[in-house]
């Protein structure tokens, strides 16, 4: 509990060591198994954390903390470990976790949608898109639906959960399938027109005034350029995981797009 933020950060990263060395070790598995959900917890809750004042050291350290957070869920998709994230101790915490990354980090809403509670962390970079965090959900979310999804473990490396013991989920990890198609789909649309906000600040159509009643320089909102290096990235990013969904999911995304999306922004058929 009275871990400094850049010593949590460090003990992420060192368990992100353990978990790479030693992967097939049932017991690190157990260890890692129990720390999970605390340890992402006290990485909210601590990121949550608002005096009111503005310390850069502090805010320095919190950017990092979220880089060493997100690689370490990145870490458990690539070194087998996936099942921690799905395990009775964890799956609700899980939830969360996409809650944060849907709504506060890829969508960049800080006002509580998506999840009760209360996280308002600004992931942003100024207001927009932090285009590396990002890069780095999409890489998780496409490693676990790579990993399991449909009821399926892909990941035959995985050795920490049974198929048995997947069916017997089934229910919980049926909601965690429609929760990521709803989402991943959605986004696809959302992203590209997406307005971008220019100097951190959200710039109106209208005149700014002064406060001695002059025009200021008038602003206008931009949109999503996929020109621009760092939009294509993340265009590219949306695309392969449309395509990592439709891989593992085939005809359920169809009929999500055709049945339910489709019909809720009313797109002509």
């Amino acid at each position: 509990d009275n871990l400094k933020i850049i010593e949590i950060s460090d003990l992420i990263r060192f368990l992100g060591q353990i978990i790479h060395n030693y992967q097939y070790d049932s017991r690190i598995f157990e260890l890692i198994n129990n720390l999970f959900s605390p340890l992402i917890e006290k990485v909210f809750v601590v990121l949550n954390e608002n005096d009111g004042s503005l310390n850069l050291d502090i805010e320095r350290d919190k950017t990092n903390l979220v880089k060493a957070y997100l690689s370490f869920l990145l870490n458990l998709t690539v070194n087998h470990f996936t099942s921690v994230l799905v395990s009775e101790n964890n799956i609700n915490t899980f939830k969360k976790i996409m809650d944060v990354m849907f709504y506060q980090i890829i969508r960049v809403d800080t006002s509580g949608n998506g999840n009760g509670d209360g996280y308002k962390y600004n992931y942003s970079d100024g207001g927009n898109i932090n285009f590396l965090n990002v890069k780095m959900c999409f890489n998780f979310l496409n490693n676990y639906l790579g990993n399991l999804s449909n009821l399926e473990k892909k990941d035959k490396l995985d050795n920490h959960i049974s198929e048995a013991e997947i069916m017997k989920r089934e229910v919980e990890l049926r909601g965690i399938d429609e929760y990521l198609i709803r989402n991943i789909v959605s986004l696809s649309f959302e992203i590209p027109f997406k307005e971008v906000k220019n100097n951190g600040k959200a710039m109106k159509e209208e005149d700014k005034m002064g406060a001695n009643g002059n025009k200021l320089v008038k602003h206008k909102s931009t949109t999503f350029n996929s020109k621009k290096p760092q939009n294509k990235m993340l265009a590219l990013e949306i695309a392969n995981s449309l395509k990592v969904l439709y891989l593992n999911y085939k005809e359920i995304v169809i009929n999500y797009f055709v049945n339910i999306y489709f019909v809720e922004i009313e797109l002509p058929m």
